[in-house]
């Protein structure tokens, strides 16, 4: 395969002009589905996979389902590009077609993601979903009814995989919660003191974006009236607030923020409950939002102001960002 740009350009108009013919589609899937073995660099398998998806509109109803069967065959590809493709054509079919025209879809997820499964299986499964609830949001969670479909069995299994011992199938779970939280499926209010628990207990885990999702859920789920009562019952709220403040004191400037900003919307919350814990906090919380305050001369979003801005207005201008998000400690 030649690596000149222009020649690759070419190629590509080529495959794009091409692409409706049935003849050519067969050629450019197999491209996609055995390249792998031949040698076939991914990015040439990439560029195939995405010519059929920019083209779908184009194809007879034979052809879109052809392209559904390879998409779901490379979900489990040893090549991350192209589990990455795979997701992204399951996505964009789910997006153009409608889920109405793949019923067999939500259940192959659900056979994809049971425990046993292959790493990869379950890494291009778990994007395919993320990528579909980013676009859709909780249209699929309904599918199969409220009652025992196939929300509350995706639920379940989003919670065990939070547990696995693969960091980035941990990682691609929390983005899933995260996604979905403000869209309130049924299933998550059935399971939310099981989901809680066990984002609790990813709490100390050893990779660092673990960390920053499983801060980033319990935020958007405290943002979430609905969820008030069960998220401050029992011992775990208590414990997830402990968390948030000995993480701003973690090493990783993500994790710090990230807790911040759960800081930050717990402020806004009505319910009395959760206001007296966070001003039973503030004693220790206030200290570190003032050395927060302290001015970095490389902060990207300082360095954007006006050059006649002097160092205090700065850091009067940082601090009072910060500081916002208390409103409720003046009428404490």
């Amino acid at each position: 395969m030649t690596q000149d740009p222009q020649h690759q350009a070419a190629a590509t108009r080529e495959v794009l002009a091409k692409s409706p013919s049935p003849v050519f589609q067969n050629a450019i899937m197999a491209i996609v589905l055995h390249g792998g073995r031949c040698g076939v660099s991914p990015h040439v398998r990439q560029s195939a996979g995405l010519a059929m998806k920019n083209n779908l509109r184009k194809y007879n109803p034979q052809q879109r389902q052809a392209v559904q069967r390879l998409s779901l065959m490379i979900l489990g590809d040893p090549d991350k590009t192209i589990r990455g493709l795979a997701s992204t054509m399951v996505a964009h079919i789910v997006r153009t077609q409608g889920l109405q025209s793949w019923p067999q879809l939500p259940p192959l997820i659900l056979r994809n993601l049971q425990p046993g499964s292959s790493t990869h299986l379950a890494s291009g499964t778990l994007k395919a979903m993320f990528r579909i609830v980013e676009d859709t949001g909780d249209l699929i969670m309904t599918f199969g009814g409220d009652g025992g479909g196939f929300g509350d069995s995706m639920t379940v299994l989003l919670i065990q995989y939070l547990q696995h011992p693969v960091a980035d199938l941990r990682v691609l779970a929390l983005k899933i919660i995260i996604e979905l939280v403000h869209q309130q499926p049924l299933s998550f209010e059935m399971h939310l003191k099981e989901m809680l628990t066990a984002l609790g207990r990813l709490a100390r885990d050893p990779n660092v974006e673990v960390q920053v999702q499983v801060l980033v859920a319990f935020t958007n789920i405290l943002d979430v009236h609905h969820y008030h009562d069960v998220f401050q019952s029992g011992p775990t709220f208590p414990h997830i607030c402990q968390h948030m403040m000995q993480s701003c004191a973690h090493g990783d400037e993500r994790v710090v923020q990230a807790a911040i900003s759960f800081w930050g919307s717990i402020c806004y919350v009505e319910d009395s409950g959760i206001r007296r814990i966070m001003f039973s906090h503030f004693p220790k919380l206030l200290p570190f939002l003032i050395r927060k305050l302290e001015f970095h001369p490389d902060d990207p979003e300082i360095g954007a102001m006006d050059d006649d801005w002097t160092v205090p207005d700065r850091c009067v201008h940082a601090g009072g960002r910060l500081l916002s998000h208390l409103p409720f400690i003046s009428s404490a």
